[in-house]
């Protein structure tokens, strides 16, 4: 339940304290017809006890989230941001938010960026899981790259980290990558939430504190969806799962890629150990691109980020062995 919800229903849940203790406590113990209100009060434990009985047998009332719902609802899920022997592992780097470790082989594999980097962990773990690779994801939100060239007091986007502190992450989390060897390295952010000279200036400095025989994949920016996943599903009081169309034009994302792609392209020329994924081609068409697959949704309940099920659906797209 959102945070909102929670306080009103302990709010709620104080004033029928005080209401059952002044309409029924009260008066039970004062009263002297005692006899009279064990009787009411039996009396009303009973119908709850009817009603209750009556709303297992149908399953609940209506309009409420069935369990059908309640499976599809929980596929929105991004899977979690931190395990303990990631963070354990690298202790030394403070204010962390995404840290995971996947499998104990020989090969390693490490995914840095900014909350898209989940994504790309989530559906690797699993592909890869069995194979003689080890796969880890280092990330801090609201640090998309190591931005050269910036005041300390600038912020990428809203709300994301300061610049300084952006920087100095990039500088020890690259540091702690090379000392481990690593096969490949796997990049991804919201890139074109910035400006066009940011975005390719962070990335250019990104990728040239990376050795050139270090093979680098960046994952291109998912295509964001222009409405909730929540409204995907209909609300109509039926036990059956109803949904609606969960999809929209590719038109949209490709005009928003134009510039962005064109700043890609470009660096890939520079940049020799650079590859690129696009992870639109699992979850678009030729025409149009899908917040839902196979009764399981591709996206969090943001709309911006992979959920578990689309991560995976694009790691077996795009396997990287």
């Amino acid at each position: 339940p959102r945070p909102e919800l929670l306080m009103g229903i302990i709010f709620l849940s104080f004033v029928l304290a005080y209401l059952s203790y002044k309409f029924i406590e009260t008066p039970i113990r004062t009263t002297k017809k005692v006899k009279k209100s064990i009787a009411i009060l039996i009396g009303l434990m009973v119908i709850i006890f009817i009603a209750g009985a009556l709303i297992i047998k149908m399953k609940g009332v209506e309009g409420r989230t069935n369990s059908k719902k309640y499976l599809l609802i929980r596929t929105m899920n991004r899977g979690q941001a931190t395990d303990h022997d990631c963070l354990n592992k690298y202790k030394q780097l403070s204010n962390i938010t995404y840290c995971r470790i996947s499998g104990s082989g020989t090969k390693k594999i490490f995914i840095i960026g900014d909350s898209h980097s989940q994504a790309i962990f989530n559906g690797y773990s699993q592909t890869l899981n069995g194979t003689n690779y080890q796969i880890t994801q280092i990330a801090n939100s609201g640090c998309p790259f190591y931005t050269p060239n910036k005041d300390a007091d600038d912020k990428p986007v809203a709300g994301g980290q300061d610049i300084a502190g952006c920087n100095k992450f990039f500088h020890q989390v690259i540091e702690i990558i090379l000392k481990e060897k690593p096969a490949k390295i796997l990049f991804a952010n919201n890139g074109w939430v910035y400006r066009q000279a940011d975005f390719e200036a962070g990335m250019e400095a990104t990728l040239a504190m990376i050795p050139k025989e270090i093979p680098v994949i960046y994952f291109k920016q998912i295509p964001k969806l222009p409405f909730l996943p929540l409204s995907c599903i209909s609300r109509s009081s039926s036990q059956d799962l109803q949904l609606k169309p969960c999809s929209f034009a590719r038109q949209l994302y490709d005009q928003q890629l134009t510039n962005y792609s064109l700043i890609i392209n470009q660096l890939i020329k520079t940049q020799p150990n650079l590859t690129t994924i696009d992870p639109s081609e699992a979850v678009c068409d030729s025409s149009l691109c899908f917040g839902l697959a196979d009764q399981e949704f591709l996206y969090s309940r943001d709309g911006a980020h992979l959920s578990v099920s689309g991560s995976v659906l694009v790691a077996k797209k795009f396997p990287i062995e």
